[in-house]
């Protein structure tokens, strides 16, 4: 496929006053904080729009006879610093059942389904969470079906999903990863070849999360992961991708590595009585030899 890079320079401080002129057309609103919000932008036009969706979230300006007004608690407003600040605020702003559908959506991806969703939340329907998350123009809704039959969401921008991930604590992305690769390889029926490196990769992370956290099922999650990596390196190996085979296959040896380690670290402590026997050390020696390489195969959930 041939592609070509287009480099977008930051705006210079005069065209982010234009642009701020533009978006932040609003009556009442102090100078210094629009210049304010000039200097944090540092050029960035995602910075200004995010600024922008959060003044309206949080009723700090609103129509009246056709423009934008400024409301009194705007003179309070402390403007977050980085547009990962921003972007965070913006979430923290939305109703708890919100900001949870979307942490659950970013563990899927920038990309999501509502199917996968209310399986994972447990709780029933999301969709007015999701027609609530696009009234503040953080998801799109796009024009297709995903596994399972429901709705297709994208995140509005890939930062949002990453901040929206990074606010999840790492003992319900256990759970959540896990959950929604085990959901996966159901709704996918036939076409779960299609799934199966996706499924890997949560496998892969949900074991990954329970590991450094010392979770009692991280073993157990570690040898569901290493077996769905091997199989996708095998796969990697019959259609001839070589990346895909050292991305799979170096993966499942980092998997293998780190259950191995769990191993050692619970001899060190000593068997305890009545302790069950322990499973024998992982291997990968069914995967071919490889030759030094780069490159990624698998699931990217950003």
């Amino acid at each position: 496929m041939n592609a070509s890079a287009i480099v977008l320079d930051p705006l210079s401080p005069e065209e982010s006053r234009r642009l701020v002129a533009d978006l932040l057309d609003i009556d009442d609103l102090p100078e210094e904080l629009r210049a304010q919000v000039v200097a944090r932008a540092e050029g960035n036009p995602l910075y200004l729009e995010e600024f922008l969706r959060m003044l309206i979230d949080a009723g700090h300006i609103g129509r009246r006879g056709g423009r934008w007004v400024a409301a009194a608690s705007i003179a309070d407003l402390v403007v977050p610093p980085t547009l990962q600040g921003l972007i965070a605020a913006r979430l923290d702003q939305a109703p708890p059942d919100v900001k949870r559908t979307l942490q659950h959506a970013a563990v899927i991806g920038k990309v999501f389904w509502t199917s996968a969703l209310t399986a994972l939340d447990g709780r029933g329907s999301v969709d007015d969470a999701l027609l609530e998350a696009a009234r503040r123009e953080i998801v799109i809704e796009l024009d297709e079906r995903g596994p399972g039959g429901g709705a297709t969401y994208q995140f509005r921008h890939i930062l949002i999903r990453d901040v929206a991930y990074d606010s999840i604590p790492k003992e319900q992305r256990v759970h959540l990863h896990d959950g929604f690769g085990r959901w996966l390889e159901g709704a996918a029926g036939e076409r779960i070849e299609e799934y199966a490196d996706i499924v890997a990769y949560h496998a892969e992370q949900a074991f990954r999360h329970a590991d450094e956290l010392g979770e009692p099922d991280a073993e157990a999650l570690g040898a569901r992961a290493l077996g769905l990596l091997l199989a996708a390196g095998r796969k990697a190996v019959i259609r001839s991708d070589l990346r895909g085979q050292i991305s799979f296959y170096s993966r499942a040896a980092g998997v293998a590595s780190r259950i191995n380690a769990g191993d050692r670290r619970a001899s060190r402590r000593g068997a305890e009585p009545g302790a069950r026997a322990r499973a024998p050390p992982a291997r990968i020696s069914d995967g071919p030899a490889l030759r030094r390489g780069g490159g990624r195969g698998g699931h990217d959930a950003r």
